[in-house]
Parts: structure tokens; C-alpha cells; sequence
């Protein structure tokens, strides 16, 4: 019973607590994280424009931060790899432009309010089933029995000072 509660609060949890929705562009303010799908023009545009790679396995939607908007094209930076500096990790990403005219739709992420209310019952749920475990097996524990006898009389702690002699003394 308690593994099967424990496998679908972590199914819960797993699915996370954003999603993508669909956005107009104009809408989208500066900073926010969008998915864009682009046009077969677009896609070939991009390609031409960027030799680094970087489209050839992300197919047609390209998902970054909106850094800037101008009526005719749009700014994204898309993140490419992250670096570590001691413990912080920083994304590192490119700045690509794209003409508003090559973009089929806009995507923006958002947060998941049935995932994230699922998320926090689930994970409330298996702490508060976690802390009555363990009262429940505090209540109905047995003190350990001791094979050996425990002397609990006080003794006195002796000590020993040796003095050393020199042969001129």
C-alpha cells in the first residue's frame, strides 16, 4: 500500500509544473521563455543565415528567451550549451532574429496550475505519511532487550603518578 502511494506521488511529480501555451506575439513581454514554430521559408532562411548547426536537429520550433520585438522581426536568444562556474551553472546561448513573417505560431510557457497543485498535495501527502510511519513505530516499538548486566553504581577513577628520578638526585 504504501509503495503504491509512494510510485504515484512520483508520477505525479515527474511531469513538472510548466507548460506551453499558445500566445500572441504582440502579447509576449520581453524576458519571456517562447517556443516558436517556423515555416519551411523560415526553416531555409535560418539554415542559409546560420552555419553553425545549431537548427539542423531542433527541426522547426526553436524555444528561447523573447529578447527584443520590432513590428517586422523578432529577437530570441536560444540557449546552446551551460556554463559552470563552482556550483552555479549559467546558460550560454545565441542571439538569433527572425522575421515576424516566417513565424507560423508562438508558444509561451506558463505555469501548470492542476500539475503544480498535484505536485504539492502528492509531495505533502508522502511527508505526512512518512511522519506518521515513524510514530506509529515509535508507539508500537519494544525496548531492546540488553543480554549483558549494566553496573550502574559509581566507581571512583583512579589515577597513577609516577615522578621520575634522575641519577643525580
Amino acid at each position: 500500500m504504501i509503495r503504491i502511494g509512494g510510485i504515484a506521488a512520483l508520477l505525479l511529480c515527474c511531469p513538472g509544473c510548466y507548460t506551453f501555451s499558445s500566445a500572441d506575439l504582440a502579447s509576449v513581454p520581453t524576458g519571456a521563455e517562447i517556443r516558436i514554430y517556423l515555416s519551411s521559408q523560415g526553416m531555409a532562411r535560418l539554415a542559409e543565415a546560420e552555419g553553425q548547426g545549431l537548427i539542423d536537429d531542433t527541426g522547426p520550433v526553436l524555444t528561447g528567451t523573447l529578447t527584443e520585438r520590432h513590428d517586422d522581426a523578432v529577437s530570441i536568444l536560444i540557449p546552446v550549451t551551460r556554463r559552470q562556474v563552482g556550483f552555479m551553472q549559467e546558460p550560454l546561448g545565441q542571439r538569433m532574429t527572425l522575421p515576424v513573417a516566417t513565424i507560423v505560431t508562438t508558444e509561451r510557457k506558463r505555469l501548470d496550475a492542476l500539475w503544480t497543485t498535484a505536485a504539492v498535495v502528492a509531495g505533502t501527502g508522502a511527508v505526512g505519511a512518512f511522519i506518521a510511519l515513524i510514530i506509529r513505530g515509535a508507539r508500537h516499538s519494544e525496548a531492546p532487550a540488553y543480554d549483558y548486566p549494566v553496573d550502574l553504581v559509581p566507581r571512583p577513577v583512579t589515577t597513577r603518578i609516577f615522578t621520575l628520578r634522575t641519577p643525580d638526585s
